[in-house]
């Protein structure tokens, strides 16, 4: 019997991109006709946890990730009903992975994680912020755990900044010189990885990318269903301005909005029904089956693109910003010729009507993932798995 392929993705986070993503990324190497699982491990407090810990005291940008999720605690810090509809929102997301994804026994502490490691034939890191600075000291997601004679392949890994912290650059390079094959998701990911090993390495598609509109509705089975027309709302930044727009095209359009939103306490009157009660599978339902999108996540974007929706995406950060994930979207865009769905800071509903050639997209689309699957196909067969 032939060992599996272990995925180290983003699972466990209860975030919609990075579950739809992690499923993704099963479903292109099952497509190989190869069977793969994502490892589950639980960290205990060794000496790799209390080094984590330290960390996490002293990360400035550990901090500041830190402060945005206690606004989005306070929120509905006194919504009681609100409280209750996140708990029940991450049974939703329990059951998304129960229903579609497959896993390893769960392994806890680096030492049982090292063991772990052995059973596999080849180790896949998957896309999304795997490589954040925030995430170096775990030493997971870096694959650092793996032993050498293990093959290592990177798809699309994203570091999420546009710069590596000058004290994390030495222990950067060291995990990179590690792997044989290495992709990431975006441009300024492959300039970092080129500084830091003076390697040329391919820029790929997120793996959500990867699997067509027709392949998704095939696996996703959509129960939350609008008979109106509406405005799909998916907010995870606190800017007011942005919900005044999706206010006004509201009242321009007449439609519904129905919204997912982060700060749920926050300008709220622009929303007709919240969708605070949805799994990853919902989710796509909901943009599928919208009128428009309005977003600024990467995920809602690339799923507006996958099922040729008119959307609009908001930047969450600051141009110019060292710790902003405005690089993964613009640098989409910009290969797909979408440059122009980015909103312009002038009239919503004027740019948001606007026809999309999703022809042109579709064309792009298929060119990146023919390049893409060649990547990932070329690094199976130098690890003898192909």
């Amino acid at each position: 019997m032939e060992k599996k392929i272990g995925l180290i993705s983003c699972h466990e986070v209860y975030n919609y991109g990075s579950q739809l993503m992690s499923l993704a990324l099963q479903m292109m190497i099952e497509k190989l006709n190869l069977e793969c699982e994502h490892i589950q491990y639980i960290s205990k407090h060794d000496r790799y946890y209390y080094k984590w810990l330290l960390f996490k005291l002293t990360n400035k940008a550990l901090w500041l990730h830190k402060k945005e999720l206690k606004q989005k605690e306070k929120s509905i810090v006194n919504d009681v009903e609100q409280i209750e509809k996140m708990r029940n929102k991450k049974i939703f997301f329990d059951n998304f992975k129960k229903t579609y994804m497959s896993f390893s026994k769960k392994v806890e502490g680096y030492s049982s994680l090292k063991k772990l490691a052995e059973e596999y034939s080849c180790i896949i890191l998957g896309s999304d912020q795997v490589w954040h600075p925030m995430n170096l000291e775990g030493n997971f997601k870096n694959m650092e755990f793996v032993p050498e004679s293990i093959p290592k392949i990177v798809y699309g890994a994203s570091f999420g900044v546009t710069t590596i912290p000058w004290y994390q650059k030495k222990r950067t390079k060291h995990y990179l010189d590690r792997i044989k094959y290495i992709s990431t998701r975006e441009i300024q990911g492959a300039k970092i990885v080129k500084e830091l090993i003076n390697l040329d390495i391919p820029v790929v598609l997120d793996p959500t990318l990867m699997i067509t509109k027709k392949e998704w509705n095939n696996k996703l089975n959509f129960k939350y269903n609008i008979k109106d027309k509406y405005i799909f709302v998916y907010f995870l930044g606190d800017n007011e301005k942005y919900r005044r727009q999706v206010k006004l095209l509201k009242e321009k359009t007449g439609l519904k909005v129905i919204a997912i939103d982060s700060y749920l306490m926050k300008n709220v009157n622009y929303i007709d029904i919240r969708a605070d009660e949805v799994g990853p599978d919902e989710f796509v339902g909901l943009i599928k089956n919208a009128q428009y999108v309005c977003t600024d996540s990467f995920h809602g974007s690339v799923f507006s693109i996958l099922n040729e929706k008119s959307f609009i995406t908001f930047m969450r950060y600051k141009k110019n910003v060292k710790t902003s994930a405005n690089s993964r979207i613009e640098s989409l865009f910009n290969q797909l010729n979408l440059l122009d769905r980015i909103y312009d800071d002038k009239n919503l509903y004027l740019q948001i009507i606007k026809p999309i050639n999703y022809i042109e997209v579709n064309n792009l689309l298929n060119i990146l993932r023919k390049q893409s699957n060649e990547y990932l196909t070329r690094a199976l067969k130098g690890c003898n798995i192909l």
